[in-house]
């Protein structure tokens, strides 16, 4: 028999947190930048530190972030095993260890091999309160281990999905829709950048005053789309000569969109900038913001460009739509080139408009996606009041 939410919240073991502060610790096997991994330095930054007790563990390799979280002074650790090995059972005992060694109330997940071998090792250490997030559409619908992901549900007090969309894909998939929660990213709102920050940026990398500029943030894979970005700009090239690309981001992609903006005669208007931690900074150089994915869940990109008040070009898919609307942006069709530069091309000759679903962006992230309301519905969880 599956457990229930209510025989979760009224289990005796509650007792052990009256009056405590909780060691919370956060599992994935290795920190590389991604809109996951950024998501946990944003809940790290607004955790209640007099009611919790963060930690941080890495299963495998620390990662490009590990440096970042110990600046906020949470401890992080890496236990160094074979990410392709975490199954084997010494490695389960080893995390299972771990977690005893620390005293660890609550274990909270995140990505889906953590979610498989870190809360395994929770349930063999006896960790009282178990939490998975589920941060990708394709995680949900992911049929390896299955089997194990579906056991291991019963054991688990919280699913937390970080859309609708991902909710639905999980009960789709089988699970118990009674454990999932939808707690939506969040993102902290940056301060007002002056017109002249924006200007400074453009001048760093060597863009001029006059040129308009689209930026996308997406890891350099097959399921961005990025081609789909540079076909349209190479379309509608000669009639917008001053417009310019930025894109952010890094992975096994970039050579050969490297070669193939060069070969769509865009070589000079494409600003390759890689993996960059500076992403903030960067935006307010932007007048439009560009995600053309296949698949996504909430992508954190996204709302970092809207709380920098810049208007959204995105694919209708996923998590999309549920912050990218009328008022804040355009929808198209993945994968319909024709639709994205038409997009494009209706803002960049519109000005106005641009700032008028900028600034409605911007809003709507500050009421509904700011980190501190997502973290707080993440801590009653934690307090099994969630």
């Amino acid at each position: 028999m599956k457990p229930t939410d209510s025989n979760i919240r009224s289990s005796p073991r509650d007792n052990r947190f009256t009056g405590q502060r909780l060691r919370v610790v956060h599992v994935f096997v290795t920190l590389n930048l991604g809109g996951a991994e950024r998501h946990l330095l944003t809940v790290l930054r607004h955790i209640d530190k007099e009611r919790f007790d963060p930690l941080v563990l890495c299963l495998a390799n620390r990662g490009e972030l590990a440096d970042e979280v110990e600046r906020l002074n949470i401890p992080m650790t890496s236990l160094e095993l074979n990410s392709h090995r975490l199954w084997m059972p010494w490695n389960q005992f080893r995390i299972a260890k771990w977690f005893k060694e620390n005293q660890v109330h609550v274990v909270h997940t995140h990505m889906f091999h953590s979610n498989c071998y870190g809360r395994l090792a929770a349930l063999l250490a006896n960790v009282p309160v178990r939490i998975i997030s589920v941060h990708s559409i394709k995680d949900a619908e992911r049929k390896e281990k299955r089997w194990l992901m579906r056991w291991l549900e019963r054991f688990t007090n919280r699913t937390l999905a970080v859309s609708d969309a991902v909710k639905q894909s999980l009960v789709t998939s089988g699970y118990d829709q009674r454990k999932i929660k939808v707690i939506l990213n969040g993102v902290e709102i940056p301060p007002s950048v002056s017109i002249e920050a924006g200007k400074s940026v453009r001048a760093e990398l060597g863009l001029t005053e006059s040129c308009r500029v689209i930026s996308m943030v997406a890891r350099m894979i097959p399921l961005k789309r990025h081609l789909d970005l540079l076909q349209a700009l190479q379309a509608m090239s000669q009639a917008f000569a001053d417009v310019r690309l930025m894109l952010i981001g890094d992975g096994p992609q970039r050579v050969r969109l490297e070669e193939k903006a060069h070969g769509l005669g865009l070589a000079g208007r494409v600003l390759f900038l890689g993996k960059r931690n500076d992403v903030e900074r960067l935006l307010p150089a932007s007048d439009i913001t560009v995600l053309c994915s296949e698949h996504e869940a909430l992508p954190v990109s996204l709302l970092e460009s809207m709380a920098a008040g810049l208007p959204i070009v995105a694919t209708c898919v996923g998590g999309i739509p549920e912050i990218v609307t009328q008022e804040n942006g355009i929808l198209y069709p993945p994968g319909d080139v024709t639709a994205l530069r038409l997009a494009l091309e209706s803002l960049l000759i519109d000005p106005d408009r641009r700032r008028q679903l900028g600034a409605k962006g911007k809003q709507q992230v500050a009421q509904y996606f700011s980190a501190a309301k997502m973290t707080s519905e993440i801590e009653q969880c934690y307090t099994k009041n969630g």
